[in-house]
């Protein structure tokens, strides 16, 4: 095995995918219990033990990324960059209620600052998967990293696509057809962020396959 570390921090890093994308279903679930509340308290406690379990399973994918990124680093420089830009991301969730009051009644300024979590999360997975495609070329495999460059593709489209729909929504009045218009382009680019995940996570297993071989 030429690449023991990678292969034990990628492994960890799927698990990481798994788990935050548990947690954002938990999420989801808590936000629909809580809506559900104000019709019947009886759906008060599953609120907060789902609220909870998101907190967990979110707190887990952050600890078993770092972790897995920090280990994948020791074998290809390339992670690094990815623990960077995570690092930050941390930082970045702890000031953005900050940069929020900040901006307070400002919402171009607003959404703009939402757009940097989902920007994080794209230049974190890139640097992921330019150390994998970088990996697969010392191992001469050149379709792990032909798919590595699809993904990468599709992502930035993907990302450009969100920025400008959220950019330019604040110029766009309520109830005109340039909001109708926005609304599709915004449900594209998520139906394309889905695709890119799932294309993410089979990248994931196959790599840790490559690794293991």
């Amino acid at each position: 095995m030429q690449y023991p570390n990678a292969e034990k921090g990628i492994r960890k890093i799927f698990v990481a995918e798994i788990l935050g994308l548990c947690g954002a279903i938990a999420l989801t679930i808590t936000v629909a219990l809580g809506l559900l509340v104000e019709v019947d308290d009886i759906f008060a406690i599953p609120a907060i033990l789902c609220g909870v379990a998101a907190v967990v399973l979110i707190l887990l994918s952050y600890i078993f990324n770092i972790v897995g990124i920090t280990r994948a680093s020791k074998d290809e420089y390339t992670f690094r960059y990815a623990l960077y830009a995570v690092i930050f991301g941390i930082f970045f969730s702890l000031l953005s209620g900050f940069l929020n009051d900040v901006f307070d009644g400002n919402e171009y300024a607003q959404r703009l600052i939402s757009l940097i979590p989902d920007l994080v999360n794209l230049i974190t997975m890139v640097f992921i998967v330019m150390g994998i495609r970088n990996m697969a070329t010392a191992l001469n495999d050149p379709v792990m990293e032909s798919k590595g460059r699809n993904i990468l593709t599709i992502a930035f489209v993907m990302e450009m696509i969100i920025f400008a729909a959220r950019a330019f929504s604040g110029f766009i009045p309520e109830g005109s057809d340039l909001a109708i218009i926005e609304l599709i382009v915004v449900g594209f680019a998520g139906m394309l962020s889905i695709v890119t995940y799932i294309l993410y996570l089979s990248y994931l297993a196959k790599a840790r396959r490559m690794l293991a071989a």
